[in-house]
């Protein structure tokens, strides 16, 4: 997902909610937490939640709401079934399993691997995976992209006349 397309969801959700507050220091933790995240996945968590709730979603509603197409049950139930596939039978993870099951499968090293892991090391692997693949999240690491050399000392969001927050940044 852009920042665009963050802030038009960010700006909507501030819409919904006008007496609301939201400090730089929240957007920026809202904006690493979903910044790997599905845009259409993010715009329907967020909306989702505005349907739920009458307060400003957290970080953790969003990510139930985005979690609720796949349970962990049935992540688990299909990465059984893949193990269960003898060697050299073949599936296709775009049309046999979920995607979260597939990016939980391509996380814990492919069929081989999570086939050679005990019962109870596979089901905690699973869980610990389920929560960061249902968000869209390829790696937990943060990216270290191009540097300027310039160094931000603040930064503040502003809502525009579309409801869309933008970030103004104060360099040294």
């Amino acid at each position: 997902m852009t920042k665009i397309e963050f802030q038009k969801s960010m700006g909507i959700l501030s819409s919904y909610y006008p007496s609301v507050t939201i400090s730089p220091e929240t957007v920026k933790a809202y904006w690493l937490r979903f910044k790997d995240c599905d845009k259409d996945t993010f715009a329907k968590a967020c909306s989702k939640s505005i349907d739920e709730s009458e307060f400003y979603p957290t970080v953790a509603r969003i990510i139930k709401n985005m979690s609720c197409d796949i349970t962990l049950d049935k992540v688990t139930k299909e990465l059984s079934w893949v193990i269960s596939l003898s060697p050299g039978q073949s599936f296709s993870s775009t049309k046999d399993i979920h995607p979260v099951t597939k990016r939980i499968l391509h996380k814990l090293g492919g069929k081989t691997s999570i086939g050679l892991m005990d019962s109870e090391k596979l089901r905690i692997s699973i869980t610990r995976e389920y929560k960061y693949a249902i968000v869209g999240l390829v790696d937990d690491k943060p990216k270290i992209g191009a540097r300027s050399g310039k160094m931000n000392i603040g930064e503040r969001w502003v809502n525009n006349e579309q409801n869309t927050l933008h970030r103004k940044t104060v360099q040294q």
